[in-house]
């Protein structure tokens, strides 16, 4: 009963990929919430190596729920991109929608059933959120950043959507690499000024799009590509260290 908080984490090896992102996500979600969050990071770390201890599961998506009666840890399906799909990118689609708390991870599974059926129908990776403004906000399930024809970023302001653990982690990396990020409300008709874009979550990491409805988009844009190579070392990085 009442609102749920939720985290989904990706397992590596048996390892969690970045925990102590997602741990300060669920508690800034269970307070926009209302929700008493009991469990500390080294307990919800403790709890993700036994349920894959013994489930014999290493790697894989697992979410955690809170609420004011109860928490639950537990495996969840999941869909990794293929290797195809980031050598040719994956066609995204619209779907108008809007989140009441952008800021915090709440489940609606009505909105998730209709979304998914919408999808499943189109042949879509994944469908963009539209407001009753008629601003991009972001996926359904992921966040979604842009590239202009000067190889200049652009995300949607934190206060219109869920602040990805993956786009915080490419924003530090355009840092790194010095490439302009710039945070917008994008409207479609807008979409004409971007040469390419992809989409960045727990379980694609950072994936290339190839197309947004009809306006076809860049999978071999070098700045692009050169985030898409950055991410996958911090990736590996995280899991070689936790060995």
């Amino acid at each position: 009963k009442g609102k749920i908080a939720y985290e989904v984490m990706k397992v590596v090896e048996g390892k969690p990929l970045f925990i102590s992102q997602h741990y300060k996500r669920l508690q800034e979600s269970a307070k926009k919430s209302g929700i008493v969050l009991n469990l500390t990071e080294n307990e919800v770390v403790n709890s993700i190596k036994a349920l894959s201890e013994n489930n014999s599961i290493i790697s894989g998506n697992i979410e955690i729920s809170v609420s004011n009666d109860y928490s639950s840890l537990r495996f969840i399906p999941h869909f990794y991109p293929t290797p195809k799909m980031y050598e040719v990118g994956v066609p995204v689609g619209f779907y108008y929608a809007e989140r009441n708390n952008p800021n915090a991870k709440i489940k609606n599974d009505r909105l998730r059933i209709n979304i998914n059926k919408r999808i499943k129908q189109k042949g879509l990776f994944e469908v963009l959120l539209v407001s009753k403004q008629g601003y991009i906000t972001e996926g359904s399930r992921s966040n979604v950043m842009y590239v202009d024809n000067n190889n200049k970023i652009y995300t949607t302001p934190d206060s219109q959507v869920l602040k990805g653990i993956t786009r915080q982690t490419v924003i530090e990396i355009c840092e790194k690499l010095n490439i302009e990020v710039a945070t917008k409300l994008i409207t479609k008709q807008m979409l004409n000024n971007f040469s390419a874009a992809f989409l960045t979550g727990t379980s694609p990491g950072v994936l290339p799009i190839k197309s947004i409805g009809y306006k076809p988009l860049s999978v071999e844009n070098q700045t692009l590509q050169s985030i898409v190579s950055e991410f996958q070392k911090i990736e590996l990085e995280i899991i070689n260290s936790n060995r």
